[in-house]
């Protein structure tokens, strides 16, 4: 009866150890997302004075399923992809042609986010202990957070990703892993649509803007668009 019940008691501290790996991360990047401002709210201190840009796009790249620009100027300037094909050929074109950005910007933001968890962590705790428990943890939210949206989600996105992997040599957990924190967190950032007679040909254009503020986030600024086959 004793054997029983310590393998009893055994099971049960293994399930609230689970749970607690589970629910750690998850709160804490809610708190990294709030922080970061992504919770934030129009206001008069948001507001765009810049001019809007009218020049020739300067074009960088080329590869058989896009090309890559730079537009504006200044503290707008940025980078402009114009991608087409099927959705792993534009994945892969984005892949191709931002590799070296996409290898340095997965990878910070993965240490940035994995840095918020073990700031929260107890300080006594070793620190390849912290580091190790929150890319453990980290890693097993985000692939359950992909499991449990699969069902509903286009299997045309991940086919897009899973080009972009292709191209730039990053390995496509990671791309599968970030693109989940917004789900994740339920990060309220920025949206704007347009349609009817509002755009040139009645189609709908949407934007969804990540709010974060991180310096990670900012050197990879660019717009994308697409003709898909």
């Amino acid at each position: 009866m004793r054997q029983l019940f310590l393998g009893l008691v055994e099971k049960v501290s293994l399930i609230i150890m689970r749970v607690l790996l589970l629910i750690l991360p998850t709160l804490l990047l809610a708190y990294a997302v709030s922080a970061a401002y992504c919770n934030g709210k129009p206001g008069q201190r948001y507001v765009n004075n810049e001019p809007i840009w009218s020049g020739e796009p300067r074009l960088l790249k080329k590869h058989q399923y896009g090309q890559l620009y730079e537009i504006g100027s200044g503290t707008t300037n940025m980078k402009l992809l114009h991608a087409y094909g099927t959705m792993y050929q534009m994945g892969l074109a984005q892949g191709v042609l931002l590799r070296d950005e996409l290898n340095v910007f997965i990878h910070e933001l993965w240490q940035y986010i994995e840095d918020q968890i073990t700031s929260a962590l107890p300080k006594k705790m070793p620190k390849f202990l912290q580091k190790g428990t929150a890319n453990f943890a980290l890693g097993t939210v985000l692939d359950l957070n992909y499991e449990i949206t699969l069902p509903y989600t286009n299997k045309k996105y991940y086919e897009e990703m899973r080009g972009v992997a292709d191209g730039s040599g990053v390995n496509f957990k990671y791309f599968k892993r970030v693109h989940m924190i917004g789900e994740l967190t339920k990060g309220a950032c920025s949206m704007f649509g347009a349609w009817g007679k509002a755009t040139t040909n009645g189609q709908t254009i949407q934007l969804r803007a990540l709010d974060w503020v991180h310096s990670v986030l900012r050197r990879i600024s660019m717009a994308l668009t697409t003709n898909t086959h």
